[in-house]
Parts: structure tokens; sequence; C-alpha cells
């Protein structure tokens, strides 16, 4: 089911006891993502081999039927105690992880054995690691990695193992066999003959890399209708801040200019008698006079102060009367959205009772016309007819009849 042409790699299935996992051998150190099985993709992962431990003496290696040792051998798993009792109980210490549970019980983290693909890429980057302080040194040692993953290639087969899930979930190993000089050798290409250093491969990040100018950082696009906007706001933000200042400047000037006014006392004018009782006359005090000499004495250096005040008083009802017009005009705005939407809402509702007239006038002339259409004249029907109008005639011939009957003739007792 497994090993088929959908899986050129496969080379073998072995599944684990009576669970629905399975064991696939791979052909190469390459395991595929997907095993197809039935036209079903299952998942496909590295399979990690588990710790072996023997229940009967509680060493790590072998299992319990085929472990070497006797029953006066045997050992507790959990804290290791020689030929514990039936009813022994211990706090269990586990002899891999050390953990507070069995060895190599389910809840063991490293109950499971690292992959051999696993391990060589660790070896890999360790090196990279030691190598990669300088330029030099970092050439030199994936040189020598490179050879000494070739030469290990071809002294001995590689083994990888894989896990792949099947229906619920099934494991796969795969196992190098043979010596496949095109897929599992690796050899270093583009030897210099001079110096006999390998050229390291430049990959799409360094090619990248190099492009870009120094300095310089990659930044994501913006569309021109974004850059447009932007100006515009920094203008906007500009604006603002230039008449923030000039009202600050205006504010300033109006506070010095108030200050600068000191208050004066205003002497009322006292009543003295000048000639008589009858006559009198108010006369200013000297300080009044003064005062009125100060005033027409002015300098003219006052005069652009008073100008500026002035100013300053008719700016503050220019806005003052602008605020009142726009409060005005946003309460007519206010009212006319109220008024728009009041009648949008009658239209809505005519709308619907149209549509309510419509449908019921529809459906009452499709009903006449279908009474119409299904009752349609029969013999019957004029025969009914035709006799309802004999009897009709009939009754009327009967009527007159009686009326003459009825009708008394003179006599000639009535005569004379």
């Amino acid at each position: 089911m497994i090993v088929n042409r959908r899986n050129p790699d496969a080379l073998g299935v072995r599944r684990i006891k009576k669970t629905p996992t399975v064991i696939v051998l791979f052909d190469g150190q390459k395991v595929p993502q997907h095993v197809v099985c039935d036209g079903v993709r299952y998942p496909c992962s590295l399979y990690r081999r588990q710790v072996d431990v023997c229940y009967a003496c509680g060493d790590l290696g072998h299992r319990s039927d085929v472990c070497p040792k006797g029953d006066e051998q045997k050992k507790c798993r959990g804290c290791g105690m020689q030929s514990p009792s039936p009813d022994h109980q211990c706090d269990p210490t586990c002899a891999i992880c050390g953990g507070a549970h069995p060895t190599a019980d389910r809840k063991c983290r490293k109950r499971f054995q690292v992959p051999y693909i696993v391990r060589q890429r660790r070896r890999r980057r360790r090196r990279r690691a030691r190598c990669g302080s300088d330029t030099a040194g970092g050439e030199e040692g994936l040189a020598e990695e490179e050879s000494f993953s070739s030469a290990h290639r071809s002294r001995s087969a590689s083994r990888g193992r894989s896990r792949s899930r099947g229906r619920s979930g099934s494991k796969s190993r795969s196992r190098s066999r043979g010596r496949d000089k095109g897929s599992s050798r690796s050899r270093s290409r583009g030897r210099s003959g001079s110096k006999g250093r390998v050229q390291k491969q430049m990959s799409w990040a360094d090619k990248a890399r190099m492009n870009i100018p120094s300095g310089q950082k990659v930044t994501q696009g913006i569309l021109p209708e974004q850059k447009r906007e932007q100006s515009e706001i920094l203008m906007l933000k500009k604006e603002n801040a230039e008449l923030k200042e000039a009202l600050r400047t205006l504010r300033a000037e109006f506070e010095l200019f108030r200050n600068s006014r000191e208050p004066r006392e205003v002497a009322t004018p006292i009543p003295v008698q000048a000639g008589g009782s009858n006559k009198r006359k108010a006369v200013s005090p000297p300080a009044i006079a003064e005062s009125v000499a100060m005033q027409s004495d002015e300098s003219p250096a006052q005069v652009p102060e008073k100008n500026v005040l002035a100013s300053l008083t008719a700016s503050e009802e220019s806005l003052k009367q602008v605020r009142e017009a726009l409060a005005i005009q946003s309460s007519t705005i206010e009212r006319m959205d109220g008024s728009v939407s009041h009648l949008t809402r009658r239209v809505g509702i005519l709308e619907s009772k149209m549509k309510m007239i419509d449908s019921s006038k529809l459906k009452s002339t499709n009903t006449a016309r279908a009474s119409s259409l299904l009752r349609t004249p029969t013999w019957h029907d004029d025969v009914t007819s035709s006799a309802r109008q004999r009897h009709a005639s009939g009754y009327k011939r009967d009527a007159n009849c009686f009326k003459r009957q009825w009708t008394r003739q003179p006599s000639r007792d009535d005569v004379a």
C-alpha cells in the first residue's frame, strides 16, 4: 500500500504490534514530509527509537524478555532497590532525565533517542560556530567538514530513520542502502589550484545583501496618494503652529498693554458757595485740573498703544460675531439633518405601503382571472338559464290572469 510508484524512495513497511503506527524504510538520508497511501497523504517524520529498559533488573540497553540476569538480581525500576517486596513503595527517580517518575516512563522527555541525521546536523552547526570567527578560518572549516562528511559517507553507509503517521499517525524509518554517489555524497567544488581552498557558493540572501548599499535600509513602499496626503498634513500642521504662535504673541502684547496702564483716581467736584444762598457753583479741585492738564499734554508715543488696543477690541468683537454665526449655522444644519432623516423615514414607510398595495391588487387580479378561466359555461348552465327565463315569464302570466279574475264587474244594482 505504501511501497508503490507514488513513494519511489520507500523500501519496506513494518507495523508496530497492533498499533496504527508503521515504520517505513526509505532509500537515502532525505525523508519526505508526506507518504501517499490509498490516495491519501499522511504526514511523515523522523523515527526516534525508544530507549530500551528492562523491567526485571531495571538496567538500560535491553528488554526484560532477553535479560541475562536472574530473578535474584531483580531491581525496582523507580528507586533501584535490590529484590523489592510486592508491597514496595518508593519515590521513583528516572535514570535517564532524573525526573520524579519511573525510568523510561511515558512522562520522560528523554526516553527517545536522537536520530542520526539530527546528530549530524548538530555537529555541523557546532563546527560552523567554532570556525566562524574569521572568514578564512570559516572557509577552511567548511572545506574540512565537507571532506570529512564525504569520507565518512564513503566508508560507511549512512542510516536515517523516519516516522510516518498512518491513519491516526504512523511512524516511518529511513535507511540509506548502498552508496549513491549522485545524491548522498557532497563533494567540494571549485577548488583553486594555487591556494587549495574551497570557494563558498553565495546564497540569494548574500547576493541581496551585497546589492543593498551600506547605510541604507529596505523600507516599505509608499503610494503617491499617501505622499500627497502626508505633505498636506505637514503643511496644515505648520500653518497651525504659526497661527498659535501669532495668537500667543498677541495675547502677550495685550497683557503687557493692560498691565502698563496705571489706575488713576477721579475726584468728584465739590460744590462751593459762590455769592449767595440761592446760587452754587461746582469748583474743581487743583488735583482735577492737574489730571486734565496731564491728559492734554500726553506724548505722541502713547497714541499707537491706543490704536493697538482699539484694533484688539475690534478683532475680538469680529471673532465673537463669527462664532455666533457659526453656532447659528450649525444649529440650522442639525435641524435640516433631523428633517431629512424624518423625510427619508417617511419615504421608506410610504414605499413599503405602496408595495403592499401593489401586491394585494396583483393578488386580487390574479384570483379574478383564475376564477374566470376556471369557470367556463356548460350545457347545464344554458339549460338552467333558459328554464329560469321561462319560469319568470309564466309567473308573470299567471299573475295577470289572477288580477283579471278578481276584478269585479259592475252590476245592475250599482248602475241603478
